[in-house]
């Protein structure tokens, strides 16, 4: 059968085993010719298609504990599946094992004490039905088909959170099966650590089979509802949703969502389709309040709707559900902001004016109030002092279309960097953004990564959990940097078995790329490929040029799209980026520029490149994926990769550390 361990090899697990593992199960054990294992491995996000080896469809506990067992006696990549929610697809793996909960489907509320017993295959929506027959909620997200377990493990905000915290502020224990297969609780006096670490730090340090939450009264009716204003107005209305934020009592949340109008019912016909400014509140307390708190808004401007009203709490939970129906394509970007100004603002709108599709938006959640009372280092949700979290959220429906989209969202979350905290919402996170992983957990990132390695989870590494470094890269960078300071004084040092001419030569470099190159960018020439011969450069195009060393490349490339184009060379090393603005200089190249940077957060504009070049340092980067994903993100939709290095994945060793030549291959 073909499967694959976590390093990515193939993975030979013999027929007997197999069948001995579906003999245990309560539930049922699905391969790729079973009946239902397409509809089960389809998740919400229709951008993931993605074919797991088996998958174990739990009933229960015990099946969650041999499912675990089993992929750990046999060293398999595991993916968990709770309700299938999720942006980056982390449900589902190719290849490997799925664990699949969905089936998993119990709550129990004791109303007398306040709690709910959760499974981790209920949906929001479901948990919503059942606290709300006692008057009681949690505090969870906007749209009912959202999995409680993975909301949970990220953090979780919505309507009622800032009146009653995160939904991982509300949770009083988990049972949870670990990497070894055994099944524990943890909570404030049971394997606190581990309790510490599920209250945000993501599906990291096991699998959860039961969550015990505090509720709260609430309902079962609210106040809540739609304010629809024009978007010729966006500028007023939003700085007015701004100053009034700021005055808001915690029972009330406002979230501001800018979009095409929906065909809602109460929306005229002729604004159906057209860009709005919408404004979504509830209020968690009595109505007479609640109508006092949001006089200011509701009577601000000129709005096409407004239908705040009573509401049936359970309905207003549902009431985004038509418009994150599964089956499209999906891709967030999103940033923390401890405040809008005005130059932020005036970005968002401006990007509205290109939303890419009908389906897209963009999201202002209002945070505060009681999730930014809980202290930093509770939980492993470190984020307490944000106050606003945007998600772009990019929505369409054909693959053809995923260029544009994606190319709009990461456009628009750039141009929002400079106005953010640098933090981030774990579960807003996409696939690609590994390198923001140390930004999603803050000061709370160190701990984990500790916890992991050496806690309950006994450092196994699911598919579905960022924290997973393999060397500390901070660390790494240090001493590669250094390595490279000294080549940079001592090119002869022996860092390769050749540099300089002898080795341009071997890998193919013509006299004539070389002529008008400085002798000193040459003699620090240390690559492993060529990407000249992967095709030419074109007059006029842009070059990116990472891990530039000396710059003989960047030189190379500014010669060759001249007049007209243009050439930035990144490089981490300062020594090596002053020998390459030298040679530039002396070679009286006008159209190349030297900026320091990382592969993983390289220092160029979204869609400015047609090429990007770059010799022997993929290889040392320690998220490839990240690298190459931002290569991606400079790139012009056109662009093309042109990558001289040796692709390798290792696992470095301390001795390897120490000799950055061994990574050369």
């Amino acid at each position: 059968m073909g499967l694959i361990s976590r390093d990515g090899n193939a993975a030979t697990v013999d027929r007997g085993a197999i069948d001995a593992l579906a003999a245990g199960l309560r539930g049922d054990l699905l391969e790729p010719d079973s009946a239902g294992y397409d509809e089960c491995r389809s998740i919400w996000n229709a951008m993931i298609d993605r074919r797991p080896g088996l998958i174990v469809r739990c009933a229960g506990a015990e099946d969650v504990v041999r499912a675990v067992s089993f992929a750990r006696d046999h060293d398999l990549l595991v993916a968990v599946r709770g309700a299938g929610h999720n942006i980056a697809g982390s449900a589902v793996c190719d290849d490997g094992i799925m664990i699949d909960l969905s089936g998993m489907k119990s709550v129990q509320v004791d109303p007398e004490s306040k709690t709910a017993r959760v499974e981790p295959g209920v949906t929001l929506g479901e948990l919503d039905q059942a606290t709300q027959a006692h008057a009681l909620a949690l505090p969870v997200g906007i749209n009912s088909t959202t999995g409680v377990a993975g909301l949970t493990l990220g953090g979780g905000f919505g309507w009622l959170s800032r009146k009653h915290g995160l939904t991982a502020d509300n949770l009083v224990s988990a049972d949870v099966v670990t990497a070894a297969g055994e099944l524990v609780t943890a909570s404030e006096t049971q394997n606190a650590d581990l309790f510490w670490g599920l209250r945000g730090g993501g599906g990291n340090f096991g699998v959860v089979t039961s969550f015990e939450f505090k509720l709260h009264p609430v309902g079962p009716e609210v106040l809540s509802g739609l304010i629809v204003h024009p978007f010729a107005e966006a500028g007023n209305v939003l700085r007015h949703y701004r100053e009034f934020c700021a005055q808001a009592p915690e029972e009330l949340t406002v979230w501001a969502v800018m979009r095409k109008a929906p065909p809602l019912p109460f929306l005229p016909e002729d604004v159906h389709g057209t860009d709005v400014v919408i404004l979504a509140a509830l209020y968690a307390g009595d109505m007479a309040s609640g109508e006092t708190a949001l006089q200011p808004l509701r009577s601000f401007g000129n709005p096409i709707a407004d239908v705040i009203s009573p509401h049936e709490f359970t309905g207003f939970q549902a009431a985004f559900d038509p418009l994150l129906t599964p089956g499209f394509r999906n891709y967030w970007k999103s940033h923390d902001f401890h405040e809008l100004s005005d130059d932020a603002l005036d970005t968002l709108i401006r990007y509205v004016g290109t939303l890419p599709s009908p389906h897209s938006e963009i999201f202002i959640a209002q945070m505060g109030g009681a999730t930014n009372r809980v202290a930093a280092d509770a939980t492993a949700y470190r984020h307490r002092d944000v106050e606003f979290i945007m998600n772009v959220h990019g929505r369409w429906e054909t693959a053809a279309e995923d260029e544009s989209s994606i190319s709009w969202c990461r456009e628009l979350f750039d141009a929002m960097t400079p106005f953010s905290t640098g933090g981030v919402y774990v579960n807003f996170m996409t696939e690609e953004e590994e390198q923001r992983v140390q930004a999603a957990y803050g000061d709370s990132y160190d701990r984990l990564v500790q916890l992991k390695s050496g806690g309950s989870g006994e450092g196994r590494t699911l598919l579905n959990e960022p924290a997973r470094p393999v060397v500390d890269v901070e660390e790494l960078r240090t001493a590669v940097q250094a390595e490279y300071e000294a080549v940079a004084a001592d090119p002869q040092r022996g860092y390769h078995f050749h540099t300089g001419r002898p080795l341009a030569a071997m890998l193919g470099y013509t006299d004539e790329w070389l002529t008008g190159v400085p002798e000193s960018s040459i003699e620090s020439f240390a690559g492993t490929g060529n990407p000249f011969s992967l095709g030419p450069l074109e007059v006029g195009e842009n070059v990116v040029d990472i891990g530039c060393g000396a710059g003989i490349d960047s030189l190379i490339a500014a010669r060759m799209v001249a007049p007209g184009g243009r050439v930035v060379g990144v490089d981490m090393t300062p020594a090596m980026l002053d020998k390459a603005a030298a040679g530039a200089r002396t070679s009286g190249l006008e159209n190349v520029e030297f900026r320091k940077g990382f592969g993983e957060d390289l220092p160029v504009e979204s869609g400015w490149a047609d090429v990007v070049i770059s010799n022997g340092v993929l290889n040392l980067m320690p998220d490839k994926n990240a690298a190459l994903s931002e290569m991606a993100r400079v790139l012009k939709p056109t662009g093309r990769l042109q990558i001289g290095d040796i692709l390798v994945q290792k696992r470095v060793s301390e001795e390897a550390k120490q000799r950055i030549d061994l990574w050369t291959g």
